[in-house]
């Protein structure tokens, strides 16, 4: 399958297409408003009990907080960067990647939502 083909206008939702031309203000609110659903509200929560009711220092919970931000916020940074860094070159690899969310977005919410699951299970678990 073309990469070009699976990610045409047909196959995108309506307000994919939108967000390929807003302006930059605007974008950071639409990235505030994605940020406040329930997969992310989950993770963070996840990662905060987890977090928080470990029995480490100050220290180690700041170091923690610190890897949990770097690494949640990289999947969103990261393409960022780059393609203000190289756009042409880019411009391929972020509309194979926008292919794939397409076709498997539902997978990949199931598979996060049981590995938050999983983690908070066990440190449910754990506490007995």
């Amino acid at each position: 399958m073309d990469v070009a083909s699976a990610a045409d206008a047909g196959a995108q939702p309506r307000w994919l297409r939108l967000v390929e031309t807003i302006r930059p203000v605007p974008a950071l609110g639409l990235a505030l408003a994605f940020n406040v659903r329930p997969k992310a509200l989950l993770l963070a929560a996840a990662a905060g009990l987890v977090i928080g009711s470990s029995s480490i220092g100050f220290a180690q919970h700041t170091i923690a907080l610190v890897i949990y931000v770097v690494l949640a916020g990289s999947s969103v940074i990261v393409p960022i960067v780059l393609w203000l860094v190289r756009p042409n070159a880019m411009r391929r690899p972020l509309r194979a990647a926008e292919a794939w969310v397409i076709r498997n977005s539902s997978t990949v919410s199931v598979i996060v939502a049981l590995v938050v699951g999983t983690f908070v299970l066990g440190n449910g678990l754990t506490r007995f």
